[in-house]
C-alpha cells in the first residue's frame, strides 16, 4: 500500500538516456504520489511535457565542455544531482530524491514523516535496495514489467545456488545490480560531497528499514533496454567507473551470448531475471520475496504509446583464435611451477610435425622472474604463443589468501581469460608422452566435456561407453562414474557449454551449499550426462595417449621437482636451448627443505650469466 502524497515537498532528480516509455512511466509514478517536481537530465529530446517536469538537455557536447572527453557516467550523475538541488529549492521543495531511470522508491509513510522521525539533525536518508524480478507471466519487454521484489540475501546464511541456480556465482547478495541503495537529501544540502548512492561526508545520515521504504531496482528493465545498457558498456559508449570483477564477468558473458545471436541472448536474459515458480516459492518461504504492483501508477497522467525494444545493436564480432591446432591451459602456483614447465615440455615433445600449440597459464602468487622461465617455452618451434594471467587477486577475493583450495577454484576462472572454441586443461603434475592432437580433435557430438575417470587414474579400468558414442545422454559417462580434473577437454563452442560451466562455478563457490565439496564434485554434478569418458581400454584413439601423474611415477627421494628438472634438462640438450632454471631450481631446493647459502647462490648466478654470455658469443660468431 502507498500512503497518500508520500512525496509532498519532495523533488526527484534522474539522469536518463533510455526510452521515452521508461521515463514516462517513472514520471507518472511520482506524479501520482504527489511529488513536487521531477528534474530529468537527458541526452535526447523527449516529445512530452508536464507542469511538474523539467527536462535539462545534456548531450555529448555539454558533458565534454564540463568534464572533457570520456568522463564516466557516475561523475555526470553527481553533477546532475547537485544542479537539481538548486532547482528544487527554487520550486519550494524541502527534500530531493536522487536515483537512476530504472529505479523507483516505495515508501510506507511520507518522506516528511521519515525525516521528522529521524530528527532535525538528519540530513539524508538512504533507502536499501530491493531488486525486481519477473514472474513467468510478466512482460519482459516492459521497462517496469517485473512484479517480484527481492530482498538482499546473505550468502553465508543461505545457498544462492539453491535459490538461483547456474548463474548464482555472478550475483552479489542475490542481486545482479548494486546493493548500496539510493538517497533522499534534506535541502539545502549540508555538503556537496556526495556519490550516486549517498553522502560521502558532511551529512548526518541514516538508513531506512525495509518496513519504512525501499528502492525498487529494475536492473532487468526490459530486454531491449538491458541490451542497450550492456552493449553501450561493452562498446565503450558509456564509461562506468569502478565496475566490480563480478560485473565485468557479466559483461563478458553477455558479449559471448550476443555473438551467438538474439535467441541465445534472450535465453540468458530470462535465466538472469525470470524466477521460475519453484524458486519464487522457496524465496517467499524465507520472507525474501514480495509482490509489487505499480501498474495503476505508471499508466497516466502522461499518455504513453508502447514502443518496441530499442533498435537492434550489433557487437563487432571477436574472432576466435584459429591459428594453433591445440589450445592447452594450466592453473598453477609457485609450488607447482617446476612440474608445470615440465608438463608443457612433455606436450611439446609429443606433438607431431607441423602441429602448433597455444598455452594459457593462470598463475597464482608467482613472481615475474619465476614466470620468465615459462615464457621461454616460446622459443620452441611448436609453440605458437604462451599467455600468462595473474589470478592471485581474483582468488584472494573469492576464497581468501590462505585457502588450500585456491588451485581448484582457479579452474573455474578459465572462461574469464580464455576465449577459444575448444580447450584442453591439464593439471600441472600430468606428463604426456604422445601426441595430444587426436585427443584435442575428438568428436564430442553433444557432450560438453571429456575426461578420465577417477578409477582410471587409480589404475582401475572403468566400465564406460566408447567415447565415439558421446551424445549427451547415457551413452556418454555412466551416471556413477566420476571424472577427475587431471585432464579435461572443454567444448566451448557448444551453445550449452557456458551455462553448465557457470553451474559448476556456482556450486563450487557457494558458501551456503554443504552438499557439494570441491571443484571436482561440482564439475561432475553440473555437467552430469553431458560428460564423455575417455577409456584407454576401449578406444584406439586413447591407446596412443600415455598420461601419468608425476606423483605416481616418481615417489622416490628425488621427488616431483627433481623429476621435472631432469625432463627440462633433457629438452635443453634435445633442442639446444638454454632455459632459465634458476628460479625453478631455487624453488626445488626450498621445497625439499634445504637452505641455499649465499656462496651457492652466487655460484649459480655466475654460472647462469656465463652460459648466457657464451650463447651470445656463439650466436655472433655464427
Amino acid at each position: 500500500m502507498f500512503p497518500n502524497s508520500p512525496f509532498d515537498k519532495c523533488s526527484v532528480a534522474v539522469m536518463h538516456n533510455g526510452s521515452s516509455e521508461q521515463i514516462i512511466c517513472l514520471v507518472n509514478y511520482y506524479l501520482n504520489l504527489g511529488v513536487d517536481h521531477v528534474f530529468l537530465y537527458a541526452e535526447s529530446n523527449y516529445e512530452f511535457d508536464h507542469v511538474k517536469l523539467t527536462i535539462v538537455r545534456c548531450d555529448a557536447d555539454y558533458w565534454n565542455s564540463r568534464f572533457g572527453v570520456g568522463s564516466n557516467v557516475e561523475a555526470r550523475q553527481v553533477d546532475c544531482y547537485l544542479d537539481a538541488a538548486k532547482r528544487a529549492e527554487e520550486v519550494g521543495s524541502r527534500w530531493l530524491l536522487c536515483h537512476d531511470g530504472d529505479e523507483l522508491v516505495q515508501v510506507t509513510q511520507s518522506v516528511g514523516a521519515l525525516f521528522e522521525a529521524a530528527g532535525s539533525s538528519t540530513q539524508a536518508i538512504t533507502f536499501r535496495t530491493k531488486e525486481m524480478r519477473f514472474s513467468p507471466q510478466d512482460d519482459i519487454h516492459h521497462p517496469f514489467g517485473a512484479t517480484l521484489s527481492l530482498a538482499k540475501i546473505s550468502p553465508v546464511d543461505f545457498s544462492l545456488y539453491e535459490f538461483f541456480g547456474a548463474y548464482a556465482c555472478l550475483l552479489r547478495n542475490g542481486f545482479w545490480g548494486h546493493t548500496k541503495g539510493k538517497t533522499v537529501y534534506r535541502l539545502p544540502l549540508s555538503s556537496f560531497n556526495i556519490s550516486v548512492h549517498g553522502p560521502l561526508d558532511g551529512h548526518s545520515a541514516k538508513t531506512a528499514s525495509y518496513a519504512e521504504g525501499c528502492l525498487l531496482h529494475f536492473d532487468s528493465s526490459s530486454f531491449g533496454l538491458w541490451k542497450k545498457k550492456w552493449f553501450d558498456r561493452i562498446n565503450g559508449t558509456v564509461v562506468a567507473a569502478g565496475m566490480s570483477p563480478v560485473r565485468k564477468e557479466q559483461a563478458l558473458l553477455i558479449k559471448s551470448q550476443a555473438q551467438r545471436g538474439e535467441n541465445a541472448l534472450e535465453k540468458l536474459y530470462r535465466d538472469f531475471f525470470v524466477l521460475p515458480s519453484d524458486q519464487a516459492a522457496r524465496l517467499r518461504s524465507e520472507n525474501l520475496l514480495a509482490e509489487v504492483n505499480i501498474g495503476a501508477l505508471i499508466s497516466s497522467p502522461i499518455k504513453n504509446k508502447p514502443c518496441p525494444d530499442v533498435v537492434e545493436l550489433s557487437l563487432d564480432p571477436v574472432a576466435k583464435y584459429t591459428g594453433p591446432e591445440i589450445n592447452i591451459a594450466y592453473v598453477t602456483d609457485r609450488d607447482a611451477l617446476t612440474s608445470t614447465f615440465a608438463s608443457m615440455l612433455s606436450v611439446v615433445g609429443g606433438v607431431s610435425e607441423n602441429t602448433s600449440i597455444r598455452f594459457f597459464v593462470l598463475a597464482d602468487q608467482i613472481h615475474d622472474e619465476q614466470l620468465s622461465c615459462l615464457r621461454q617455452i616460446k622459443n620452441l618451434d611448436a609453440v605458437e604463443e604462451i599467455e600468462i594471467f595473474d589470478i592471485s587477486g581474483d582468488l584472494d577475493r573469492i576464497i581468501g589468501k590462505n585457502s588450500a583450495n585456491r588451485s581448484e577454484i582457479g579452474l573455474t576462472l578459465i572462461n574469464r581469460y580464455v576465449d577459444v572454441e575448444r580447450l584442453l586443461f591439464l593439471s600441472p603434475d600430468v606428463f604426456v608422452k604422445s601426441d595430444l592432437g587426436s585427443l584435442f580433435r575428438l568428436r564430442m557430438n553433444d557432450c560438453l566435456i571429456a575426461g578420465i575417470s577417477d578409477e582410471h587414474a587409480s589404475g582401475v579400468a572403468p566400465d564406460a561407453a566408447d567415447p565415439q558414442h558421446g551424445a549427451g545422454n547415457s551413452k556418454g559417462t555412466s551416471e556413477n562414474a566420476s571424472i577427475g580434473t587431471e585432464l579435461l577437454l572443454f567444448n566451448f563452442s557448444h551453445s550449452d557449454f557456458l551455462r553448465a560451466f557457470y553451474d559448476m562455478k556456482s556450486r563450487a563457490m557457494d558458501k551456503g551449499l554443504s552438499e557439494f565439496n570441491g571443484c571436482k564434485a561440482a564439475l561432475n554434478s553440473a555437467f552430469r550426462d553431458r560428460r564423455l569418458l575417455l577409456d584407454h581400454e576401449k578406444s584406439d584413439l586413447i591407446d596412443k595417449l600415455d598420461v601419468h601423474s608425476a606423483a605416481q611415477s616418481e615417489r622416490g627421494e628425488t621427488g616431483n621437482d627433481a623429476f621435472a628438472l631432469r625432463l627440462i634438462s633433457d629438452f635443453e640438450k634435445r633442442f639446444g636451448i638454454s632455459f632459465e632454471l634458476e628460479a625453478l631450481a631455487n624453488r626445488t631446493r626450498q621445497h625439499a627443505g634445504r637452505r641455499v647459502d649465499l656462496r651457492g647462490w652466487l655460484v649459480n648466478k655466475v654460472y647462469v650469466r656465463i652460459r648466457r654470455l657464451l650463447k651470445s658469443i656463439t650466436s655472433i660468431l655464427a
